[in-house]
């Protein structure tokens, strides 16, 4: 009797230990081959974060926003309004708001690295980056970015425990890129076998045309390969119209199956407002000016920002976030003041919008860089 309870209690650690081994080469695979089949918004931050951190992606002036800025302020376009020598990265990151620019700055300053700060820091942000809407935060920054600490201060800033609770299981990269990983998984076997697809199909009534093209891995792996090294090339910027799955629809349309996007009126969040503080104050600290853009934002987000006095409380939040600070430049304001010119219904931006916003900024642009030298 005695011998086969002494047997069984062997047998469990050992089955656990062999469980706790496989779940560590099945975490450490998935982190791994990530970047072959996850969206286009993490693979943006991870490749960002990566070249930061290795000194490739720093310059004289640096962009900070959301992923309206990533497609709007293009370094090569815009270095003709920068004095000979200067150099513009574009560190703007999908979903993001002043949490993470806080952070990378933060990150920048503590370096160690032999180059100087930052002599500008550009601010582009759509409203919705300021905006009290909590899958914003939780689906990228808090996901993909963000360590400890920021995310225990958003917490408490906003009395949210889930926050802690989504990181926290968010550490495991199988649960971080469940949808993707879901997805990446069923293309490899439908890749091998194609017969297989049209029966997941059958079962789940799926014959739209997403569903015919959505489980090509090889395709998707390609397409994140190439876009990696364009965001490189480019220093950070990238057209979301380019973003493209090789049938051409936006992977993010591949990934969620949730119902019509939508933008909520404005309304500031303590989260993203006490950052902004802390950043302007950092920046302050290390005499580093700021130029605050206006956000060439997409129409809807314009028409829900009109709604419910959403552009009063918008200047309200101007005055509060930016109002008497020295060194800080809002010349044109928060607001795109012709958002229909540049943008259609969608949330990415059109290579000719682009441009035309580039030409409006540039005057502004060389005006903050003049002082900044000096």
């Amino acid at each position: 009797m005695s011998s086969s309870t002494s047997s069984s209690e062997r047998g469990l650690p050992l089955a656990l230990l062999g469980a706790i081994a496989v779940m560590v080469c099945v975490e450490l695979l998935v982190g791994a081959t990530s970047p072959s089949f996850m969206e286009s918004q993490p693979l943006i931050y991870a490749t960002k974060l990566a070249a930061l951190d290795a000194g490739t992606l720093r310059g004289d002036v640096i962009v900070l926003g959301d992923s309206t800025a990533v497609a709007a302020l293009r370094p090569d376009a815009l270095e003709e309004a920068l004095p000979e020598g200067w150099r513009l990265s574009n560190l703007a990151l999908p979903g993001s708001g002043p949490v993470v620019a806080e952070f990378l700055l933060r990150r920048i300053l503590a370096s160690g690295s032999d180059e100087p700060p930052p002599r500008l820091v550009v601010l582009h942000f759509s409203t919705l980056s300021f905006t009290e809407w909590r899958p914003n935060f939780v689906e990228y920054p808090l996901t993909h970015l963000l360590p400890f600490g920021p995310v225990l201060q958003a917490a408490w800033a906003e009395g949210d425990l889930g926050y802690l609770l989504e990181w926290i299981a968010t550490r495991m990269p199988s649960l971080r890129h469940r949808e993707e990983l879901k997805s990446g998984a069923l293309s490899l076997l439908f890749d091998r076998w194609p017969g297989l697809a049209d029966r997941y199909r059958a079962i789940t009534r799926d014959a739209t045309h997403d569903a015919l093209f959505r489980w090509r891995y090889s395709g998707r792996a390609e397409r994140n390969r190439q876009l990696a090294q364009e965001l490189l090339r480019q220093r950070g910027w990238h057209l979301f119209d380019e973003m493209r799955l090789p049938e051409g629809e936006l992977d993010t349309r591949v990934r969620y199956d949730r119902g019509t996007f939508y933008f909520p009126a404005f309304v500031a969040t303590p989260r993203e407002e006490r950052a902004l503080e802390r950043l302007l104050d950092l920046c302050e600290a290390h005499s580093i000016p700021v130029l605050v853009l206006p956000s060439a934002q997409p129409r809807a987000l314009t028409e829900a920002l009109d709604q419910a006095g959403g552009a009063e409380r918008l200047d309200a939040f101007a005055r509060r976030a930016f109002g008497g600070r020295p060194g800080v430049a809002v010349p044109l304001g928060l607001r795109m003041p012709w958002p229909h010119r540049y943008f259609g219904d969608l949330a990415h931006v059109e290579k000719e919008g682009m441009e035309r916003y580039t030409r409006e900024i540039l005057p502004t642009l060389r005006e903050a860089a003049a002082k900044a030298r000096r």
